[in-house]
Protein backbone atom coordinates (compact mmCIF):
# COMPACT_ATOMS: atom_id res chain seq x y z
CA UNK A 1 0.00 0.00 0.00
CA UNK A 2 1.20 3.30 -0.98
CA UNK A 3 0.73 6.71 0.39
CA UNK A 4 -2.22 7.61 -1.95
CA UNK A 5 -2.88 11.30 -0.67
CA UNK A 6 1.01 12.17 -1.29
CA UNK A 7 1.30 11.00 -4.64
CA UNK A 8 -2.04 12.69 -5.92
CA UNK A 9 -0.32 15.79 -4.70
CA UNK A 10 2.82 15.08 -5.94
CA UNK A 11 1.23 14.67 -9.33
CA UNK A 12 -0.50 18.02 -9.18
CA UNK A 13 2.69 19.86 -8.20
CA UNK A 14 4.49 18.23 -10.91
CA UNK A 15 1.59 19.36 -13.40
CA UNK A 16 2.38 22.91 -11.59
CA UNK A 17 6.39 22.59 -12.32
CA UNK A 18 5.82 21.63 -16.09
CA UNK A 19 3.63 24.36 -16.69
CA UNK A 20 5.98 26.84 -15.23
CA UNK A 21 8.76 25.63 -17.34
CA UNK A 22 6.66 26.22 -20.33
CA UNK A 23 5.73 29.80 -19.39
CA UNK A 24 9.16 30.70 -18.35
CA UNK A 25 10.77 28.71 -21.91
CA UNK A 26 8.02 31.85 -23.12
CA UNK A 27 9.28 34.07 -21.13
CA UNK A 28 6.15 35.59 -19.41
CA UNK A 29 7.14 35.01 -15.83
CA UNK A 30 10.82 37.21 -16.74
CA UNK A 31 8.73 40.00 -18.38
CA UNK A 32 6.09 39.78 -15.73
CA UNK A 33 8.63 40.44 -13.14
CA UNK A 34 10.68 42.89 -14.83
CA UNK A 35 7.24 44.79 -15.84
CA UNK A 36 5.82 45.35 -12.11
CA UNK A 37 8.08 48.00 -10.49
CA UNK A 38 5.97 47.42 -6.99
CA UNK A 39 7.65 43.85 -6.71
CA UNK A 40 4.01 42.53 -5.94
CA UNK A 41 4.41 39.75 -8.28
CA UNK A 42 7.85 38.79 -5.93
CA UNK A 43 5.51 38.98 -2.96
CA UNK A 44 2.75 36.92 -3.93
CA UNK A 45 5.58 34.20 -5.65
CA UNK A 46 6.58 34.03 -2.06
CA UNK A 47 3.28 33.76 -0.95
CA UNK A 48 2.68 30.95 -3.18
CA UNK A 49 6.06 28.76 -2.26
CA UNK A 50 4.88 29.31 1.30
CA UNK A 51 1.16 27.53 0.74
CA UNK A 52 3.04 24.86 -1.50
CA UNK A 53 5.12 24.21 1.16
CA UNK A 54 2.38 23.97 4.29
CA UNK A 55 0.25 21.70 1.20
CA UNK A 56 3.28 19.43 0.87
CA UNK A 57 3.65 18.87 4.63
CA UNK A 58 0.02 18.29 5.46
CA UNK A 59 -0.15 15.97 1.98
CA UNK A 60 2.78 13.96 3.93
CA UNK A 61 0.41 13.54 7.39
CA UNK A 62 -2.54 12.84 5.72
CA UNK A 63 -1.20 10.47 3.78
CA UNK A 64 0.21 8.65 6.68
CA UNK A 65 -2.99 8.85 8.52
CA UNK A 66 -4.81 7.45 5.35
CA UNK A 67 -2.12 4.57 5.51
CA UNK A 68 -2.87 3.44 8.94
CA UNK A 69 -6.63 3.92 8.64
CA UNK A 70 -6.32 1.51 5.43
CA UNK A 71 -3.93 -1.05 6.97
CA UNK A 72 -6.85 -1.37 10.51
CA UNK A 73 -9.21 -1.97 7.83
CA UNK A 74 -7.49 -4.68 5.58
CA UNK A 75 -6.63 -6.52 8.89
CA UNK A 76 -9.94 -6.58 10.57
CA UNK A 77 -11.11 -7.61 6.83
CA UNK A 78 -8.61 -10.04 7.51
CA UNK A 79 -9.33 -11.50 10.81
CA UNK A 80 -12.47 -11.73 13.06
CA UNK A 81 -12.06 -9.15 15.94
CA UNK A 82 -12.40 -10.90 19.17
CA UNK A 83 -11.27 -7.97 21.34
CA UNK A 84 -8.89 -4.87 21.58
CA UNK A 85 -7.02 -3.30 24.52
CA UNK A 86 -6.09 0.47 25.29
CA UNK A 87 -2.83 0.58 27.31
CA UNK A 88 -1.29 3.94 27.93
CA UNK A 89 -2.69 5.12 24.71
CA UNK A 90 -1.98 2.24 22.53
CA UNK A 91 -4.36 -0.04 20.98
CA UNK A 92 -4.02 -3.35 20.43
CA UNK A 93 -6.88 -5.15 18.28
CA UNK A 94 -6.88 -9.17 19.29
CA UNK A 95 -8.42 -11.94 17.30
CA UNK A 96 -7.40 -15.39 18.57
CA UNK A 97 -3.88 -15.55 18.97
CA UNK A 98 -3.42 -12.85 16.35
CA UNK A 99 -2.81 -9.01 17.51
CA UNK A 100 -2.12 -5.90 15.90
CA UNK A 101 -0.80 -2.92 17.43
CA UNK A 102 -2.17 0.37 15.74
CA UNK A 103 0.33 2.86 15.58
CA UNK A 104 -0.14 6.02 17.06
CA UNK A 105 -2.26 7.75 14.79
CA UNK A 106 -6.01 9.53 14.23
CA UNK A 107 -7.28 6.42 13.44
CA UNK A 108 -5.70 5.12 17.17
CA UNK A 109 -7.31 8.14 19.03
CA UNK A 110 -10.38 7.36 17.72
CA UNK A 111 -10.55 3.76 18.60
CA UNK A 112 -9.10 4.72 21.94
CA UNK A 113 -12.44 7.18 23.10
CA UNK A 114 -14.79 4.44 21.84
CA UNK A 115 -13.00 2.16 24.25
CA UNK A 116 -13.27 4.67 26.87
CA UNK A 117 -16.61 5.42 26.17
CA UNK A 118 -17.44 1.39 26.57
CA UNK A 119 -15.83 1.16 29.58
CA UNK A 120 -17.55 3.59 31.21
CA UNK A 121 -20.61 1.71 30.52
CA UNK A 122 -21.86 4.38 28.27
CA UNK A 123 -23.76 4.02 25.03
CA UNK A 124 -21.26 4.03 22.48
CA UNK A 125 -22.51 6.63 19.99
CA UNK A 126 -19.26 8.10 17.30
CA UNK A 127 -21.10 10.42 15.66
CA UNK A 128 -19.88 13.10 18.09
CA UNK A 129 -16.19 11.81 18.05
CA UNK A 130 -16.67 12.01 13.72
CA UNK A 131 -17.44 15.20 14.03
CA UNK A 132 -14.34 16.31 16.23
CA UNK A 133 -11.78 14.28 13.85
CA UNK A 134 -13.35 16.12 10.72
CA UNK A 135 -13.20 19.64 12.34
CA UNK A 136 -9.63 18.33 13.14
CA UNK A 137 -8.69 17.48 9.73
CA UNK A 138 -10.08 19.99 7.73
CA UNK A 139 -8.75 22.61 10.67
CA UNK A 140 -5.65 21.78 9.66
CA UNK A 141 -5.59 22.55 5.81
CA UNK A 142 -7.74 26.06 7.39
CA UNK A 143 -4.23 27.87 7.29
CA UNK A 144 -3.06 27.23 3.67
CA UNK A 145 -6.74 28.64 2.33
CA UNK A 146 -5.93 31.49 4.43
CA UNK A 147 -2.84 32.10 2.50
CA UNK A 148 -4.49 31.37 -0.95
CA UNK A 149 -7.37 33.74 0.30
CA UNK A 150 -4.84 36.51 0.89
CA UNK A 151 -3.01 36.01 -2.44
CA UNK A 152 -6.25 37.11 -4.22
CA UNK A 153 -6.75 40.23 -1.92
CA UNK A 154 -2.57 41.49 -2.44
CA UNK A 155 -3.79 41.00 -6.44
CA UNK A 156 -6.47 43.23 -5.74
CA UNK A 157 -4.49 45.70 -3.99
CA UNK A 158 -2.15 45.76 -6.39
CA UNK A 159 -5.01 46.92 -9.29
CA UNK A 160 -5.98 49.59 -6.65
CA UNK A 161 -2.23 50.96 -6.57
CA UNK A 162 -1.57 50.20 -10.20
CA UNK A 163 -4.47 52.51 -11.21
CA UNK A 164 -3.25 55.54 -8.77
CA UNK A 165 0.46 55.22 -9.87
CA UNK A 166 -0.89 55.24 -13.68
CA UNK A 167 -3.14 58.29 -13.16
CA UNK A 168 -1.01 60.20 -10.42
CA UNK A 169 1.76 61.64 -12.76
CA UNK A 170 -1.32 62.45 -14.93
CA UNK A 171 -2.78 64.99 -12.60
CA UNK A 172 0.57 67.02 -12.40
CA UNK A 173 0.29 67.45 -15.79
CA UNK A 174 -2.82 69.15 -16.13
CA UNK A 175 -4.66 69.38 -19.78
CA UNK A 176 -1.42 70.27 -21.86
CA UNK A 177 -0.93 67.57 -24.07
CA UNK A 178 2.75 67.55 -24.59
CA UNK A 179 2.76 67.56 -20.70
CA UNK A 180 0.38 64.57 -20.91
CA UNK A 181 2.61 62.66 -23.57
CA UNK A 182 5.60 63.15 -21.63
CA UNK A 183 4.13 61.41 -18.47
CA UNK A 184 2.59 58.37 -20.77
CA UNK A 185 5.39 56.45 -19.96
CA UNK A 186 5.07 56.51 -15.88
CA UNK A 187 0.92 55.72 -17.09
CA UNK A 188 1.63 52.26 -19.07
CA UNK A 189 4.15 51.80 -16.15
CA UNK A 190 1.01 51.82 -13.13
CA UNK A 191 -0.81 49.97 -15.98
CA UNK A 192 1.30 47.01 -15.41
CA UNK A 193 1.05 47.03 -12.27
CA UNK A 194 -2.28 46.97 -11.77
CA UNK A 195 -2.98 43.66 -14.27
CA UNK A 196 0.19 42.11 -13.74
CA UNK A 197 0.13 41.21 -10.25
CA UNK A 198 -3.30 41.04 -10.36
CA UNK A 199 -3.17 38.05 -12.94
CA UNK A 200 -0.38 36.23 -10.88
CA UNK A 201 -2.33 36.13 -7.88
CA UNK A 202 -5.54 34.16 -10.10
CA UNK A 203 -3.07 32.21 -11.09
CA UNK A 204 -1.69 31.13 -8.03
CA UNK A 205 -5.21 31.13 -6.80
CA UNK A 206 -6.04 28.86 -9.04
CA UNK A 207 -2.92 26.53 -8.49
CA UNK A 208 -3.79 26.51 -4.68
CA UNK A 209 -7.06 25.20 -5.23
CA UNK A 210 -6.25 22.32 -6.71
CA UNK A 211 -3.81 21.37 -4.05
CA UNK A 212 -6.17 22.29 -1.24
CA UNK A 213 -9.27 19.73 -2.94
CA UNK A 214 -6.68 17.43 -2.86
CA UNK A 215 -6.08 17.61 0.45
CA UNK A 216 -10.06 17.91 1.48
CA UNK A 217 -11.12 14.95 -0.61
CA UNK A 218 -8.35 13.51 1.19
CA UNK A 219 -9.54 14.34 4.88
CA UNK A 220 -13.03 13.01 3.61
CA UNK A 221 -11.73 9.89 2.71
CA UNK A 222 -9.93 9.47 5.81
CA UNK A 223 -12.95 10.33 8.02
CA UNK A 224 -15.11 7.76 5.82
CA UNK A 225 -12.75 4.57 6.55
CA UNK A 226 -12.40 5.23 9.99
CA UNK A 227 -15.99 5.77 10.66
CA UNK A 228 -17.08 2.58 8.05
CA UNK A 229 -14.52 0.31 9.86
CA UNK A 230 -15.54 1.79 13.44
CA UNK A 231 -19.39 1.37 12.65
CA UNK A 232 -18.95 -2.74 11.37
CA UNK A 233 -16.33 -3.84 13.25
CA UNK A 234 -15.35 -1.97 16.07
CA UNK A 235 -18.71 -0.90 17.62
CA UNK A 236 -20.31 -4.53 17.69
CA UNK A 237 -17.31 -6.17 19.63
CA UNK A 238 -17.62 -2.99 22.23
CA UNK A 239 -21.29 -3.36 22.88
CA UNK A 240 -20.62 -6.90 23.58
CA UNK A 241 -18.46 -6.63 26.01
CA UNK A 242 -20.68 -3.83 27.18
CA UNK A 243 -23.57 -6.35 27.33
CA UNK A 244 -21.44 -9.03 29.63
CA UNK A 245 -19.81 -6.87 31.47
CA UNK A 246 -23.31 -5.71 32.56
CA UNK A 247 -24.46 -9.56 32.40
CA UNK A 248 -21.86 -10.17 35.18
CA UNK A 249 -22.31 -7.08 37.35
CA UNK A 250 -26.08 -8.00 37.60
CA UNK A 251 -25.18 -11.96 38.36
CA UNK A 252 -22.86 -10.60 41.16
CA UNK A 253 -25.54 -8.94 42.58
CA UNK A 254 -28.07 -12.36 43.43
CA UNK A 255 -26.31 -14.27 45.79
CA UNK A 256 -27.93 -17.80 46.73
CA UNK A 257 -30.95 -18.33 48.04
CA UNK A 258 -31.61 -18.65 52.14
CA UNK A 259 -34.30 -20.95 54.17
CA UNK A 260 -36.45 -19.90 56.49
CA UNK A 261 -38.61 -22.24 58.74
CA UNK A 262 -41.96 -20.91 60.02
CA UNK A 263 -44.24 -22.88 61.73
CA UNK A 264 -43.30 -26.23 60.08
CA UNK A 265 -43.64 -24.68 56.63
CA UNK A 266 -40.28 -24.02 54.62
CA UNK A 267 -40.12 -21.12 52.38
CA UNK A 268 -37.38 -19.91 49.33
CA UNK A 269 -36.13 -16.44 49.51
CA UNK A 270 -33.71 -15.03 47.45
CA UNK A 271 -31.48 -12.06 48.87
CA UNK A 272 -31.66 -9.55 46.16
CA UNK A 273 -29.54 -6.28 47.97
CA UNK A 274 -31.23 -3.00 47.21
Amino acid sequence: MTHKIFLTWLIYLIAVILITAGLCFVGIPQIAIMSDSSYLTIVLLGMYVISEGLSARQAWRMSKEHLVATRVTKWLQANKLTSLTVDDSQVTLVSNDVTYPVPKSETANHISALYDMAADGNHVNQNILLDVLAEHLHGSISIIEFVAGRVVWVGILATILGVILAFWPLLSAGMALEAIRLKLGGFFAGIAVAFIPTAASFVFKIALDFGTKILTNGATEIITIIARTSETKILPVLERNVRENLAVASNANVSAPSVVVNDSNVEWTANNPK
